[in-house]
């Protein structure tokens, strides 16, 4: 059986949104704070 395409795109969300995090915790690029918990 093959993924449904909506749940690859959910992982390589979540791979996404952990990578932004691992940036914000090491300073980022830009002093600002993303608002990844609320999206």
């Amino acid at each position: 059986m093959r993924f449904p395409v909506a749940f690859v795109s959910l992982l390589r969300f979540d791979n996404n949104v952990r990578a932004l995090a691992r940036t914000v915790i090491a300073g980022g690029p830009d002093g600002r704070h993303p608002r990844a918990e609320l999206s």
